[in-house]
């Protein structure tokens, strides 16, 4: 069974999420997998906990900089 997991800074709607999975299962399926046993488990991160190079996106959205 294949499991996918996608961590994505917060902020997608259900829909585009489900249009993510959807596509995904897909090209899952496409390859061999079974639909039925596709697992994909959509991580949202808020800005304040996703940080790029010692920044987090929360600051960097907000102009700010360590």
């Amino acid at each position: 069974m294949p499991v996918v997991q996608i961590s994505f800074k917060a902020g997608r709607s259900e829909e585009q999420k489900r249009t993510i999975a959807q596509g995904i299962t897909d090209l899952l399926v496409s390859h061999g997998s079974t639909r039925e046993r596709v697992v994909i488990l959509i991580n949202d991160i808020p800005a304040e906990n996703y940080s790029i190079a010692g920044t987090t996106l929360k600051d960097e959205m907000a102009g700010k900089k360590s």
